[in-house]
């Protein structure tokens, strides 16, 4: 990363996918207390809509997200993120128990 594009934010921009209210904010204020521009959606729709809008390089999401909150919701807009926006770095957070999701 160039010095340029971490001076002006472009860089630091980070999406934070989760539905759990406590848990996004916890994310964001550790997130912006290490320097990152972080923003929280709440749902698929909204982080698609942010997507499009920040096309922030890193995204945390979280797989069981509304309106379905199933894993699959969480699959399908990372297949939409990855697709359209290749060069987006994810991170999957979920907390389900069962392996195959998980991995």
């Amino acid at each position: 990363m160039s010095d340029a594009a971490f001076a002006s934010g472009v860089e630091r921009q980070i999406l934070i996918v989760e539905d759990e209210p406590e848990l996004a904010g916890l994310l964001k204020v550790t997130l912006e207390e290490k320097g990152y521009l972080a923003d929280i959606a709440g749902d698929a729709v909204t982080a698609e809509e942010k997507i499009a809008q920040m096309r922030p390089p890193l995204l945390l999401l979280d797989l069981s997200i509304p309106p379905l909150n199933t894993p699959e919701c969480g699959l399908e807009l990372l297949r939409k993120c990855v697709g359209t926006y290749p060069a987006t770095k994810v991170i999957v957070l979920t907390g389900h128990r069962k392996r195959s999701i998980a991995a």
